[in-house]
């Protein structure tokens, strides 16, 4: 009997893949969200415009609204690729 040889893949041998759930739910003002670590999500108002929340989170961790963590990943993954050198032999940049 011939023993099966496993098939070739085009997928690479080790893949990080990270999948992320939503929860969604419904809160009313003055109750609150908790998530593990210390973090607390208190609804503040409700207005036509939109909601207000209070996030209270301990000492060191950072709490930025989405557009700003936006920014703040671009700026230093532009930082990271220019801090490359352009000629993988010559790292210091001299010609």
């Amino acid at each position: 009997m011939n023993a099966a040889r496993p098939r070739k893949s085009s997928w690479p041998i080790s893949c990080n893949v990270v999948s992320y759930v939503m929860f969604i739910i419904q809160r009313r003002v003055g109750q609150r969200i908790v998530v593990t670590g210390g973090i607390e999500i208190v609804v503040t108002a409700v207005q036509r415009r939109g909601v207000r929340l209070g996030v209270t989170a301990p000492q060191g961790i950072a709490v930025l609204r989405g557009e700003v963590y936006d920014a703040v990943v671009a700026a230093n993954a532009a930082a990271t690729q220019s801090e490359r050198p352009d000629d993988p032999e010559d790292p210091e940049g001299d010609h």
